[in-house]
């Protein structure tokens, strides 16, 4: 398929995987080989548990007034 077939949808799309393509490529993955500690890990499926189960979390405005306020 030739470039000038795609739509604008798919040319983003194919740059947008280029772009991600050569970025892994060059940085590879911090995180590859790095270990969770247990009480993150459980930390993390619990917050898991608890978005599938349809918590939204921590509203926006909680967020603002704790960073403003310290």
């Amino acid at each position: 398929m030739q470039v000038k077939a795609l739509t604008t949808e798919q040319l983003a799309a194919l740059i947008r995987h280029t772009v991600e393509q050569c970025l892994e490529e060059y940085f590879g993955d911090p995180d590859l080989g790095t270990q969770i500690r247990p009480e993150i890990q459980d930390q993390l499926k619990a917050s898991l548990a608890q978005t599938q189960a349809g918590a939204r979390g921590i509203k926006l405005e909680a967020i603002n007034h704790l960073v403003n306020t310290n």
